[in-house]
C-alpha cells in the first residue's frame, strides 16, 4: 500500500524569516510538521511508539534543496512519501510546491527507531510499522554528503545553554533548534545577503536540557559553510548549508 499525507496551505508567519522566506529554520520547521503527521497516518507516530514499543523515530540525516523563494501567506503544497526501507531505517521524501506545481522545496530525510531503555537502534520489525507499505520513486534524486570538516579553538563561533523550550516530547533537542543555534551564529542581515539554497543536516548524538554545546564552523569554498555542535565529550550534530550571495545594491 502506498501511503502518502498531502497538506495544502498558506505559508503562515512563524514560518518566514526576516527575508520573508521560510529559510533553514522554516523549512526544518515544515519537513518536521510534515513528517511527523505521516508517520501518524502511518500509526507508526512517536506517541504510539513510546506507548506500545518503548521507541522513538530518530532523525539521522536530512538534506534540503530550496529551488525558489516563497513569501508570507503564499498557497503551498506539500506531500511526504516513503521512498525507501531497509531493516533498520526508512527514508521520506517532503515535496513543498507551489499552487501551480513548481517545486519550492525538497527534503530528504532518513528516520530509524531508537529504544528508550537502551538508546540503541531497533528493527522496523520490532516496533508499529506498517507491514504493507511500499515505497514510492524518489523525485529528489540527490545524495547525502559525508560531513567531515575538521575544526579548532579558532573556529568556536557560539556558546548555548540548552534550556527547556529547546527540549521536544522525545526528551531531546529538538531538530529544528539545531538549525536555530547554526542561524544563530550570525546577524540576520548575514541571512539576508546569503540566502540558503541547500543544506545538510547529519544527527550524531541526542543534546539534553542543561547541557553545555559548542558551535565551530568554516568557509568551504565560496558558497559553504560547514558547522559542528558539539560539547567537551561527544558531537551532537553536523550541518552544512550552501548559499548563494546577494548583491542587495543592485535591487531598487
Amino acid at each position: 500500500m502506498i501511503y502518502t499525507y498531502n497538506v495544502n496551505k498558506n505559508l503562515s508567519y512563524s514560518e518566514i524569516d526576516r527575508s520573508g522566506n521560510p529559510g533553514i529554520i522554516g523549512s526544518m520547521q515544515l519537513a518536521q510538521d510534515m513528517t511527523t503527521s505521516y508517520f501518524n497516518i502511518m500509526g507508526t507516530d512517536n506517541l504510539t511508539l513510546r506507548v506500545k514499543d518503548n521507541a522513538l523515530w530518530v532523525i539521522t540525516r536530512s538534506r534540503f534543496r530550496i529551488y525558489k523563494n516563497t513569501i508570507w501567506n503564499a498557497p503551498i503544497r506539500m506531500s511526504s512519501h516513503l521512498v525507501q526501507r531497509t531493516p533498520l531505517r526508512v527514508t521520506v521524501e517532503t515535496r513543498i510546491t507551489d499552487d501551480c506545481g513548481q517545486m519550492i522545496i525538497a527534503i530528504r530525510q532518513e528516520f530509524c527507531p531508537l529504544d528508550l531503555t537502551t538508546h540503541r537502534i531497533r528493527k522496523i520489525e520490532t516496533i508499529s510499522f506498517p507491514s504493507d507499505a511500499e515505497t514510492e520513486t524518489a523525485v529528489f534524486q540527490e545524495d547525502y554528503e559525508p560531513l567531515k570538516a575538521t575544526f579548532c579553538d579558532a573556529n568556536l563561533i557560539l556558546n548555548a545553554h540548552i534550556v527547556s523550550s529547546d527540549i521536544d516530547y522525545s526528551n531531546h533537542v529538538n531538530n529544528v533548534m539545531y538549525v536555530k543555534y547554526i542561524y544563530n551564529c550570525f546577524s540576520s542581515d548575514f541571512w539576508i545577503t546569503h540566502q540558503p539554497v541547500g543544506f545538510e543536516v547529519h544527527h550524531i548524538a541526542e543534546a539534553k536540557e542543561d547541557e553545555e554545546i559548542h558551535v565551530y564552523y568554516k568557509k568551504e569554498g565560496d558558497n559553504t559553510l560547514e558547522f559542528l555542535i558539539s560539547n567537551e565529550e561527544k558531537e551532537f550534530c553536523r550541518v552544512k548549508v550552501m548559499f548563494k550571495e546577494l548583491d542587495l545594491s543592485r535591487i531598487e
